[in-house]
This record gives structure tokens, sequence and C-alpha cells, in this order.
């Protein structure tokens, strides 16, 4: 017997009435539980969090009845890739609006980009199958679940990292997100998988005994949701500004001038503030060519002492250049120059105020993860990308990243951890901004590109996550919604909505200290994968120990008939053949038990 007969699942006479029946369940369960799971990625949806909880129970069910490791990886591909493709189709309206796709490839490409989401996921479902197929404790409750979050933690950090729509961001208004801070969004994942596979199993196997794992989880998630880890401060007013500026015009010199017109009408109408917040590159120019003193230019150190008159702490988003320090020979730089997004705290910043504005001055954060197309194409394809279209072509793609270790800002003697749009969806990024004196997040975004999609939405609720993990607020401030206050419990104080022009003020309570989750990381998770590993090892060096001893005893002299005798001399009547045909049939049918993945 061979290794891959040993891996293989039995497809003997009489199943083709169950294999008929196992098709129905993949067509029938899997497309349903898709919609329903990427229905949690929607807060609007009534109990949106339960319809992702059923949709992956129904899926669950569905990988039960799946008997060989093929039809579980099929399940799983169809599964994800449709819950991916919806989950992510606001992505259409870059690619169809500013990069005049269209609309079949731009959905082709979503429909790729899903499969590719999905493989990792689908692989480790069929391993967890071809290794333990009739054990379904450890399969179902184990080896899926920690298989899964494996994968996500490899796309979060792969090609720069994707963790948009990871299935924790469907419950941030459960019970489950009381493990943020714990273990943060990875755990979560984790953690409703276990949770939703118990239910599978207790419903498929008709044995209740299964729910045992899912009951204990939301028992101590009820335990542990009031445990406080950082201590509130004294609270402060802010005001978030929403300039509700077009992204199809916002790049044009010609409407610099106007822009700035905007964000400082709407300032004075709500100065009465301790901390204020204009969005992601608030104004479409870069700080050096607006504080210019040789072109009589000093538009950001009088931004800067309008907001320190009236005793606001500001932040806001900007662009700048700097020189590359390789001058004309560095290959990443335009012109010699290195540009960066970025945001700059001006105003009050220390708590005396007596801190001044310069131009480049330190009290800065430059984004460093940056959106790949959207903001840098790598040097040596950047010429060529820019030939494929319009799409490649954007106004900002060629900024170069800040330096991987920033300090926070400080705006009005408190100290803020920075993420700038896209970088919100990296938590374990934004973990290492989060220090003991950190006392709450600013993230800024331009979410125009996104008008009219789940987009912002989905952005927001990754923002409340965030929130929990470190038990701290966020203030986010965008262009054109979704602008929000959010306390360290993830809920959101106020908000002001898509594509409207305003203010929006609110209470902050900033705070200090340190969550789990901002102490130790994924070290937890990591623990989990290493063990499971081990045991993934061991596992299958004992199906290739067993494939090896039934190899052995297919050679022995007394199965073949063509030797008349043994080397001894003896003949082969003499050696009792019975014996060792009655250990080889015991060895298959133990071999056959390992392999079953009907029970």
């Amino acid at each position: 017997m061979n290794i891959l007969k040993l891996f293989q699942s039995g497809d003997g006479e009489g199943n083709s009435r169950k294999y008929s029946a196992e098709k129905l369940a993949l067509i029938i369960g899997c497309p349903p539980a898709a919609v329903l799971t990427s229905m949690g990625f929607v807060p609007s949806v009534p109990l949106h969090y339960l319809c992702s909880m059923l949709g992956l129970a129904i899926f669950g069910i569905t990988l039960v009845f799946q008997s060989t490791p093929k039809r579980a990886f099929l399940a799983t591909g169809i599964f994800g890739t449709i819950c991916h493709s919806l989950s992510l189709g606001w992505i259409m309206n870059v690619m169809t609006t500013f990069g005049e796709m269209p609309v079949l490839l731009a959905g082709g490409i979503i429909v790729l980009f899903g499969m590719y989401l999905t493989l990792l996921p689908a692989l480790g479902v069929y391993a967890a199958v071809r290794l333990v197929p009739s054990n379904l404790f450890l399969r179902h409750l184990v080896l899926i679940p920690v298989f899964w979050s494996m994968s996500d933690v490899f796309y979060a950090w792969f090609l720069s990292g994707f963790p948009w729509d990871w299935l924790c961001y469907t419950q941030t208004d459960s019970i489950l997100a009381s493990f943020a801070p714990l273990l943060g969004g990875e755990g979560v994942t984790l953690l409703l998988l276990i949770l939703t596979m118990s239910i599978s199993l207790s419903v498929a196997k008709k044995k209740p005994v299964f729910l045992t794992a899912g009951i204990f989880i939301v028992v101590a998630a009820f335990v542990i949701r009031d445990l406080s880890f950082t201590i509130p401060l004294n609270p402060v007013k802010t005001t978030l500004i929403q300039g509700n500026i077009k992204t199809e015009t916002k790049w044009r010199p010609e409407n610099v001038i106007p822009i700035i017109e905007t964000y400082y009408s709407l300032s004075e109408e709500a100065i009465d503030t301790d901390i204020m917040v204009w969005p992601e590159s608030a104004v479409p120019a870069f700080e050096n060519d607006l504080e210019n003193p040789e072109h009589g230019l000093h538009i950001i150190s009088e931004m800067h002492r309008y907001m320190k008159n009236h005793g606001v702490g500001f932040i806001t988003g900007i662009q700048y250049y700097e020189n590359s320090p390789l001058g004309f020979e560095d290959p990443e730089a335009s012109h010699g120059l290195r540009f960066y997004n970025a945001m700059v705290a001006m105003g009050v910043m220390d708590a005396r105020g007596t801190t001044d504005y310069e131009l480049l001055h330190h009290n800065r954060y430059q984004k460093k993860h940056l959106v790949p197309v959207g903001e840098f194409i790598p040097y040596q394809v950047r010429q060529l990308a820019k030939s494929l279209g319009p799409i490649f072509n954007m106004p900002m793609n060629s900024f170069s990243p800040g330096a991987p270790e920033q300090q926070n800002i400080e705006v009005r003697g408190l100290n803020a951890a920075s993420a700038i749009c896209y970088e919100i969806i990296f938590g374990n990024e934004l973990r290492e901004q989060i220090k003991p004196h950190t006392n709450f997040i600013v993230t800024l975004s331009n979410d125009g590109w996104f008008t009219g999609t789940q987009g912002p939405v989905q952005h927001l609720n990754i923002a409340r996550m965030r929130a929990m993990e470190f038990q701290k607020p966020v203030l986010r401030a965008t262009n054109n919604g979704i602008s929000a206050i959010i306390d360290r419990n993830g809920s959101i104080q106020n908000s002001l909505g898509e594509n409207i022009a305003g203010h929006l003020s609110g209470i902050m309570t900033p705070n200090q200290g340190l969550t789990p989750f901002a102490r130790y990381g994924r070290l937890p998770l990591y623990l989990i994968y290493i063990l499971t590993s081990v045991f993934c090892l061991a596992r299958l060096t004992n199906l290739l120990r067993l494939a090896g001893t039934a190899k052995i005893l297919r050679k022995t002299p007394e199965d073949n008939p063509d030797s008349s005798t043994t080397s001894s001399g003896k003949s082969q009547d003499s050696v009792r053949p019975s014996g060792t045909r009655k250990a080889l049939r015991q060895l298959e049918m133990m071999l056959k038990r390992l392999t079953n993945s009907d029970r």
C-alpha cells in the first residue's frame, strides 16, 4: 500500500446515492450560507451578527456531510468565494468609476480576488479532513477554526496584506466582541468559528454534547464583558469637520482655495471645542507649497495661530515632500523628492500650549502602510503599470512609506495613536503605537472613492473593533462620511452620515493603560498555532508509519505466489500464512477506520 492510497478516501460500490446527497447538500447549503454570512458585514441589517452566525452554522453542517477532502475543499471554496465577493463588492466602484474599467471585467476581478482569499481556508479544511477524517470533534472544533485563523494572519501579511473582511467584523455588536481586548479581532474570529461549528455538529449529528464548547464560549463572553484594562481621564470636547468635497474635483489646482475656505467656514461654526480634526488630505496641496515664505505664503502657520488663539488642539491630514537622502539617484523618489501622506498636529499641542508650528516640525505622523496601486506602485513596474489604464494612474500613487516606528502625536497634552485610512484595518500594526501613555486613536480617511457602497460602513465597523481591542476612544474624521466619535467599548457616540458637509461635536473620554491584546498581541494565538502544528505533524508521521508497515507486510514472501521456499530453505507451507493474512486484514481495517470520513 503506497502513501497515496493511504490518504485516499474510498469511493466503493453503493456510494453513488450518498455522493449525490453530498452534492445536493453542497449546492443547497453553501450559497445561502455565504449570503447570510456576508450580511454580517452590514451593521444596518437587523441582528446582522446572528445572520453571520447562522450562515457559518449552515456552512458547518454542509461540511459535516462532505465525506471526502476534495468535496470539503470544494464546499469551502464555493462558500468563501461567494462571501468575499459579496462583502468586497464595493471595490468595483473604484475600478469602474475611477479606473474606467468595464463592469464585467471588474466583477470578474472581484470573484478572482474572492477565490484567492478563500484558497488557504479551503486548503486548511482539506488538510483537516485528511488528518482526522473520523474524529469530528478535532476536525470541526480544533483544526478547521485554527487553520482558518492561521490563514487570516497570513493574508494580513502577504503581498502587503488585506485583512478587510475578517469574520470578527461581523461580531462588533455581539457578545463575542468581549474577547477583543484579550485576543484581538483574530481571536474573535477563532472563537466565532468554534461556536458555530459546535452548533453545526450538534445539529448534523443530533448530539447536544457538541454544544458544550459553544456554550462555554458564550458564558465566558458574558463573564468578561465588563472587564476594564484602561483608566479614564478627564473628558474633552472634540469636533470633527467633514467637508464633503467631491473626489472627482478635489485634486484640481483651482479648487485648493475654495476647499480651504470651506473647511475654515465649517471650523468657525464649531470653534468652541478642545480638539478639532480635519480628514485625510483635507487640503489637496502640499504643506511645502502652502507654507512657503519665499512666495509669501503662510497658510499653515496662520491656521496654527487661529486654532491656538481659540485654545484648540488641531489635527489635519496633509501631504508634504522632503529631499531624498539619495537625491536624484533614489529610484523610489520623484525628481529627488519623497512624498508622504501624513497627519500633523497644530494649535495647542503641549499641555501648556507653548509649542509653535514650524514647517515639517516633528509632531506629525507619516502613513507607513500604503494602499497598493492607489498610493504606491514599485518603481520597477511604475511605467508599465501606467500604460495599463487609468486605474494605475491615479493622482497620488507615488507616496513613500513613513518610518516603521513613530511616536504618538501630541495635542492639548494628550497622546494619540494614528492611522490614515487603510491603516486602521491592520490592528497588529496599530498595536505598535499603543503605549501606556496613549490616550486615544485618531484615524483620518477619504472614503469618497466608495460613495454609495458598503465600503464606508465596513470601514467604520473596523474602526470600532480597534477601539474594543485597545479600549481607547477613536476619532474618525472623513472627507464625505462616515465621521464618528467612538468610545472605548466600540459604541458610536455620535456620527455624521455620507455626503454631508458639516461638523460633528461630542465628548471624548481619553484614557491610559494597556489591554492584554495591546501587551501581548497575537502571542496566545501563536501558541495555539504551534500546538496545533505539532499535533498535525505527529498525526502525519503516524499515518506515514502505518503506510510503511502495510507496504512491508504486503511484500512478505508468504504472500508471494512465485516463491516456493524461504531463505533458510524451509518450505513456504511450513510458515502459517493465515497469521500474516490475519494481521494484514486487521491493519487494513484499522486504516479504513482512520480514513473513513463518513463517521
